[in-house]
């Protein structure tokens, strides 16, 4: 289980702990608004609505992650300094495609773990976070 911001772990370690990247299943409702069925459904759909759905949620994600790896000065994946926010989409969908039994669980953790497995950290947690740009869809032609 992720211990995403636990000030014990923060303390304890000097580089970003390999990830146990299994998220918990959901038990019934309440852990969150969308499940990674859900996600991973509107990612691989056509339709253009599905299509921004699953880059908004997949974006909102990273930037939430990265706005707590700031404010607690810690690392939780470390990516290439450009992405596109269509590899986002397929890193998750990589990942969802090969363990579909997480999808069971809660949409943002099973992004998060697809990220944390991607792009591992190995740097020292005191480091500063280095930015990353996110390119939106319409400029990565």
């Amino acid at each position: 289980m992720f211990a995403l911001f636990s000030a014990a772990a923060l303390a304890a370690a000097q580089i970003a702990p390999v990830p146990q990247v299994t998220p918990p299943p959901v038990a019934g409702q309440g852990l969150g608004f969308v499940t990674g069925r859900t996600l991973f459904d509107r990612c691989t759909e056509d339709s253009p609505v599905s299509v921004s759905y699953c880059f908004a949620y997949i974006a909102a994600v990273y930037d939430s992650v990265r706005a707590y790896e700031i404010w607690l000065n810690i690392r939780e994946f470390c990516p290439v300094t450009v992405l596109a926010q269509s590899d986002l989409r397929d890193v998750f969908i990589d990942y969802a495609r090969k363990r579909p039994a997480d999808l069971r669980g809660q949409g943002a953790t099973i992004v998060l773990a697809s990220f944390k497995l991607r792009y591992p950290c190995s740097v020292p947690l005191t480091q500063d976070v280095p930015q990353v740009e996110i390119r939106p869809p319409e400029q990565q032609k």
